[in-house]
C-alpha cells in the first residue's frame, strides 16, 4: 500500500468536514486580503502503527505533514449551513486566546469572561482594554466557514503560521507549554432551530465586501448583528456545555478524570495526553505505540505563531446557544508533524490499510454474467 492509496484532502467525520489549507506566508505591516490556499494531504491515524501511543485514534483522527514557515487557514466550507465550529490550536481557542476547558460554545454579551465585569455596548473590557469577541466559536453560512489567525480586537487576525522556533509559538506563549497538547482540534455544532423561526434585530449594518482569492468567494459580513432574546447564565454570559455523560469515550480514551490536567478525556484538549493509564481495552493495540525513546524523540510540536495582519472579521452569531445541538455532532482532530517525523514515523511502523478486502458480503455467493 502506498501514501497516495490513504491521504485524503478533506478530513471527515460524519457529515462535516475541514481542510487545512496552505497559504503563502503574508510580510509586512500592513493589512492583507484574505490569502489564496490549497489543501494540504492528510492521512487517517490508524494507518500508522508507530504513530505514538497518545495520540487518539479512530473516525475523526488525522496526521498532518506540513513544512515551517508557511501559511495556513482553516476551511470547514463543505458542512451544513449554520453550523457552528468550535476551533482549537493545540488547546488555545484562537478567538479568545484563552484556554479551552471544556466542549462549549459561549457567547459574551454582558460580561467579560476574564473579569467578570460589566461590558458596554461595543463589547468593551475596561480592565482588558480592548474588545472582548461576542462568541468564542466561528459560525455563518457555509461559504463563510473559514479562519485565518489568531484573532485582534480590531477585527482583523494575525495569520497562523508553522514554525520550528518554539520561541513564537503562540500557544504556549498564552498558556504555558505544559498546558498545551500537539493536536489541533474542531468541534462541530448543528442549529437545530427552523430558519423561519429565527428573529434578528440589526441595530447596526455595515456591509464591508471582501473579495476573497482562489476558491473563495465574494460575500457581504454583517458584523453587527442581535438577537432580541437570549439566555444567560448568572455571571452574564450565554453557554451551553457538554456534561461528561455525553463524552463519547471512543473519542476521549479511557477516563473521566477531570482533576488530571494531562487526562485522556479532557475535552478541551481534542486529543488524548501523554498520560499512561491505559484500560485493559488497550492492551491489544500495542501495534499504536512504540517504546522505544530515540523513535518517540523524534516527535517534535509544530509551532504555530502570529504573523501579518489580514482583514477577517468575526461573524456575530444571530443565533442563540440554545439553538444548537447540546453535544457535538462531530470532531476532527489533526496532529500535526514536520515532513522528517512523518518520514520517521512511516520508515518505523509501516502502513496499515483498513479495508474490507474481497466481495464483502458477497464473497459467499456467485456473482458475474
Amino acid at each position: 500500500m502506498y501514501l497516495q492509496d490513504i491521504q485524503t484532502l478533506k478530513m471527515r467525520n460524519g457529515a462535516y468536514s475541514a481542510s487545512i489549507m496552505q497559504a503563502p506566508l503574508l510580510h509586512g505591516a500592513k493589512l492583507h486580503q484574505l490569502p489564496p490556499g490549497s489543501p494540504i494531504a492528510c492521512f487517517p491515524t490508524d494507518c500508522f502503527p508507530a504513530a505514538p501511543r497518545e495520540w487518539v485514534k479512530g473516525k475523526g483522527s488525522y496526521i498532518v505533514k506540513v513544512k515551517p514557515n508557511v501559511g495556513l487557514w482553516f476551511d470547514w466550507r463543505e458542512c451544513l449551513c449554520n453550523t457552528a465550529v468550535l476551533p482549537s490550536i493545540k488547546s488555545v481557542n484562537p478567538i479568545t486566546g484563552m484556554k479551552i476547558e471544556d466542549l462549549a460554545l459561549y457567547q459574551y454579551r454582558k460580561k467579560c469572561p476574564v473579569h467578570n465585569k460589566k461590558l458596554n455596548n461595543q463589547n468593551y473590557c475596561d480592565d482588558c482594554g480592548y474588545e472582548i469577541p461576542y462568541q468564542n466559536y466561528v459560525c455563518g453560512s457555509a461559504q463563510t466557514l473559514w479562519w485565518d489567525g489568531w484573532r485582534q480586537p480590531d477585527g482583523s487576525v494575525r495569520q497562523f503560521y508553522f514554525t520550528e522556533d518554539n520561541q513564537k509559538d503562540i500557544a504556549s506563549i498564552l498558556v504555558g507549554k505544559e498546558n498545551t497538547v500537539p493536536a489541533f482540534g474542531f468541534a462541530f455544532y448543528e442549529c437545530i432551530k427552523p430558519l423561519n423561526q429565527i428573529f434578528v434585530t440589526p441595530y447596526y449594518v455595515d456591509p464591508i465586501p471582501y473579495y476573497v482569492h482562489y476558491k473563495r468567494s465574494t460575500y457581504y459580513h454583517n458584523d453587527n448583528w442581535i438577537t432580541t432574546s437570549s439566555s444567560s447564565s448568572s455571571d452574564g454570559s450565554i453557554k451551553r456545555s457538554i456534561s461528561k455523560s455525553m463524552v463519547d469515550t471512543a473519542y476521549y480514551a479511557n477516563s473521566l478524570d477531570r482533576n488530571n490536567t494531562l487526562s485522556c478525556t479532557n475535552s478541551a484538549n481534542f486529543s488524548a495526553s501523554a498520560s499512561k493509564n491505559y484500560s485493559n481495552d488497550d492492551a491489544d493495540e500495542e501495534v499504536f505505540g512504540f517504546e522505544d525513546d530515540d523513535m518517540r524523540s523524534c516527535v517534535r510540536d509544530v509551532s504555530v505563531g502570529a504573523g501579518s495582519a489580514i482583514d477577517q472579521k468575526l461573524l456575530q452569531d444571530s443565533y442563540s446557544i440554545s439553538d444548537y445541538s447540546e453535544q457535538p455532532k462531530a470532531i476532527i482532530r489533526m496532529y500535526l508533524v514536520f515532513e522528517d517525523q512523518f518520514d520517521s514515523i512511516l520508515r518505523n511502523g509501516g502502513l496499515v490499510e483498513y479495508k474490507e478486502k474481497g466481495q464483502g458480503f458477497l464473497s459467499s455467493v456467485e456473482v458475474g454474467v
